[in-house]
């Protein structure tokens, strides 16, 4: 296990300080509504942007203020507008956190909350370079000052090694009766990002998903309702199974652990 899957990145710590220095392939398995060995985790970068204008009351003397909330609710239409020309695949969505304190009180301060994501990390920098400038513009327009402050490590897309992924699939089929989607239909469905993409770029790896049920979507109430039931912990029994499987299998396989390394450096051209 390793701490803080998502937002905090912990993963990419343990990257840093070499905790997976000595590790010859890494797997993780998460629970969701479809099966998904090939997972399609995009790659994202999560920001948060600050404007500063100037304090006035909205009916007394409105022209004395700068109106911080003109400026975000600026930057989130121009993104909105903006999406039309982004990669299909390419993901960017944000709320206002904080929008003033009272109608009457033109707000000096607002802040907003951003994720922006993409198929990889060329596509990931891509899409930033065209958002920045939207919140950049907003400020300019209204007459703030803005902020823009990347929180955390971006967080990388997945790379399925294939040939952890096939092994797996095996015995996870082989234990659950369930017929996995091909290759091709895997890579169709929608996912969101994981610092496990990070680990990826630096060992061969694979993040099995596995259905437990039930039709809700991740982080909704009805997942979280699905995740008690006994359908649940069976799947989640043959997903932990299989990938000790896995991993047992390629260990006791000098061939096969060669062709695990074979893959990932065919890829990233390092081991």
């Amino acid at each position: 296990g390793t701490p803080a899957e998502e937002m905090e990145g912990g993963k990419i710590d343990l990257l840093k300080f070499g905790a997976f220095e000595t590790v010859d392939f890494a797997m993780m398995v998460h629970p969701t509504r479809e099966t998904q060995v090939h997972m399609t985790a995009l790659a994202m970068s999560e920001y948060r942007v600050v404007y500063r204008g100037v304090n006035a009351h909205a009916s007394g003397n409105p022209e004395e203020g700068v109106n911080a909330l003109d400026a975000a609710v600026q930057a989130y239409t121009s993104i909105s507008c903006m999406r039309q020309q982004l990669p299909d695949a390419a993901r960017v969505h944000g709320i206002i956190t904080k929008g003033g304190s009272r109608p009457n009180i033109i707000p000096d301060l607002t802040e907003m909350h951003y994720y922006v994501r993409g198929v990889d990390k060329a596509m990931l920098e891509a899409v930033v370079q065209k958002v920045r400038p939207c919140w950049e513009a907003a400020a300019t327009a209204t007459g703030c000052s803005v902020q823009i402050e990347q929180l955390g490590e971006s967080l990388l897309n997945v790379v399925t090694n294939r040939t952890l992924a096939d092994i797996w699939t095996t015995h996870y089929e082989s234990l659950s009766g369930e017929k996995i989607p091909s290759v091709e239909e895997q890579l169709k469905m929608p996912s969101g990002s994981t610092d496990f993409g990070n680990v990826t770029y630096a060992r061969p790896g694979a993040h099995p998903c596995y259905a437990i049920g039930g039709t809700g979507a991740n982080h909704t109430a009805e997942f979280a309702d699905q995740v008690v039931t006994e359908q649940s912990h069976v799947a989640t029994r043959n997903a932990s199974k299989a990938m000790a499987l896995t991993c047992l299998q390629v260990m006791a396989s000098d061939k096969l652990l060669a062709k695990v390394k074979d893959e990932f450096v065919a890829k990233f051209g390092n081991e």
